[in-house]
């Protein structure tokens, strides 16, 4: 009998551990979906176009920003190597273009980074 009202304490302690680290960790949980929720917003604010898609010789990149800042766009390779950097200048809000050469990148498939302050976005073009 003792060994029952043992085994039943330990179970319902145990199961109390359980409930209470769940529950520590459902509240983590929420929090990083907090979090990223306040991330996911600002990704939202930037735009970066590039076309045509695939590139030729020449190239438009489009972008907007929402706040004035200084701007770095950048190309890289898919072992995400920096191969030139475009820009990295102060903008103000509002939509963007640059004309860019693309005639001495080889064909293959490459990333433009668009980076300010509080957000960042990359797009994937092929030449």
């Amino acid at each position: 009998m003792k060994n029952h009202i043992l085994s039943i304490t330990f179970i319902i302690i145990f199961l109390t551990l359980i409930f209470t680290e769940t529950k520590s960790n459902i509240k983590n949980i929420d929090l990083v979906y907090q979090q990223s929720s306040i991330i996911k917003d600002t990704v939202n604010d930037i735009k970066l176009d590039v076309f045509p898609n695939p590139v030729n010789d020449f190239a438009t990149i489009k972008f907007y920003i929402p706040d004035n800042e200084k701007i770095n766009i950048s190309l890289y390779n898919l072992l995400g190597s920096e191969i030139q950097n475009i820009t990295n200048d102060f903008y103000n809000e509002g939509y963007h273009y640059i004309k860019h050469s693309f005639s001495d990148l080889p064909i293959g498939i490459y990333y433009i980074k668009i980076e300010g302050k509080h957000y960042r976005k990359t797009v994937k073009i092929i030449k």
